[in-house]
């Protein structure tokens, strides 16, 4: 059988460490919804509210790291 590898980016755009300090405001108990009936994880209304910037930086973090792109080590 066959195995697809789902690409993640070069390790140098995932940004290991430094991704860190985006999320150290971060608390899943407060910061994240589930959104009925499929659970479809959201920022809550009290993040969207109180941590703009953050969601703002995780958002960038994510498109930085541009995952489609071909990458051969």
């Amino acid at each position: 059988m066959p195995v697809n590898h789902l690409w993640h980016g070069s390790r140098k755009k995932r940004k290991y460490f430094d991704r860190f300090e985006i999320l150290k405001d971060f608390n899943p108990h407060e910061d994240i919804s589930e959104i009925p009936p499929f659970d479809v994880h959201d920022w809550s209304w009290s993040a969207k509210a109180n941590k703009q910037k953050m969601i703002e930086n995780v958002e960038a973090y994510f498109a930085f790291r541009e995952e489609d792109e071909i990458f051969i080590s």
